[in-house]
């Protein structure tokens, strides 16, 4: 009997409570739990790569395009590794040892997202140990109900995903654009530049910009540009654009943006940006990756914006855009839906995502 399997009957017949870990990124700690039977996916992380078209084990339908079929406990780097060596890559996480099963089982929104759609989005096929202790294949053909379930139904929920197969996209040159629109310390107007700065963050995914973006009050300055007080306002990201032709292209986008805050506010906000191109989706991520350091106490808040909450300003829009004020001083504004996730077409006709991802152009959150 396979090790998974046998895990799954014993922990059953003897009513201990079993844990599913990969590489434990998860803000709930649902990986882990004391005196529980814990199983350890870490090291399913064998990786194959399908050139041209996938076939899906049962009824042998091909699907057009290459793949990758990669373990349950495969980390988010080794993935973009070899899928890099196929000039290609797929839609993953920001950190380089995020698991690929907790990340799509969950969803799995990513700086790619708003073009290709969610990580769950991209499933072809998944092996499975349910809780009975069977090992299935399941795709859109076979354990078609499972195969909508694992797919952002939550991690580790119905049962021990122990190997993904995925679209793999040609990887795209990139743009690398930082920008901020700082705020005078004394401005009046903060709350109404904050509104309608997010208030754009539509148009700009609508024209290719996807990352991440923070709103911000008496933050520490980022960077020692000449003249910058110690602490300041504003909104702060750092975004991409894909296969664009030069960085003109980069600067026909934020162009309206910039001179809008300059007629309306003269001489109380400016725009700052630096543009570096970069080859490939990797060449990217190996300067950019999530640093981020684990193992904080925080309380988690977060909100999925659809475009016409965001662009319909108001006094409503700006009061909850300043709610965070008082509590912390940034909070995030994360460019990972619109188009892509919007129109995505999951194999099978759907998945279980939450709906709510569909209408979403950005991922409000905050930790405090």
């Amino acid at each position: 009997m396979p090790a998974k399997e046998a895990d799954s009957t014993v922990a059953r017949r003897h009513n201990v409570r079993l844990v599913v870990k990969s590489t434990g990124h998860d803000y709930l700690g649902r990986s882990i739990a004391s005196g529980a039977l814990s199983i350890w996916t870490h090291y399913l992380n064998r990786i194959a790569y399908h050139t041209g078209q996938f076939k899906l084990n049962g009824s042998g339908k091909a699907i057009p395009g290459d793949a990758v079929t990669v373990g349950g406990g495969t980390e988010m780097y080794d993935i973009y590794s070899a899928t890099d060596k196929h000039n290609h890559t797929i839609v993953g996480g920001g950190g380089k040892s995020v698991g690929i099963s907790g990340y799509v089982s969950g969803g799995g929104h990513s700086i790619l997202a708003p073009r290709f759609g969610l990580a769950a989005d991209q499933v072809l096929e998944m092996q499975v140990v349910t809780p009975g202790g069977e090992i299935l294949t399941v795709n859109e053909d076979r354990n078609a109900d499972l195969f909508w379930a694992l797919r952002g139904g939550g991690g580790s929920t119905f049962g021990v995903i122990t190997s993904i197969t995925l679209k793999a996209h040609p990887s795209p040159r990139m743009f690398a654009i930082s920008f901020m629109a700082l705020i005078q310390p004394n401005s009046t107007n903060y709350s109404d530049i904050v509104t309608y700065l997010v208030s754009q963050v539509p148009s700009l995914m609508d024209a290719g910009l996807s990352g991440y973006s923070f709103v911000g009050y008496q933050l520490p300055k980022p960077v020692p540009i000449p003249g910058l007080p110690d602490t300041i306002n504003g909104m702060f990201s750092d975004v991409i654009l894909q296969d664009a032709d030069s960085e003109d292209d980069v600067d026909k986008i934020l162009k309206p943006l910039n001179e809008t805050l300059k007629r309306r506010w003269p001489g109380e906000v400016g725009l700052y940006n630096s543009v570096v191109p970069y080859k490939s989706f990797l060449a990217w991520f190996d300067d950019h990756y999530d640093r981020q350091t684990a193992g904080n106490s925080t309380y988690i808040v977060s909100r999925l914006l659809d475009k016409k909450t965001l662009t319909t300003t108001s006094p409503k829009l700006t009061k909850a855009l300043m709610a965070p004020i008082p509590y912390t001083n940034s909070y995030a504004v994360f460019m990972v839906g619109g188009k892509g996730v919007i129109d995505a077409r999951p194999r099978g006709g759907g998945n279980a995502v939450n709906p709510a991802w569909r209408n979403a152009y950005v991922h409000g959150s905050k930790l405090r």
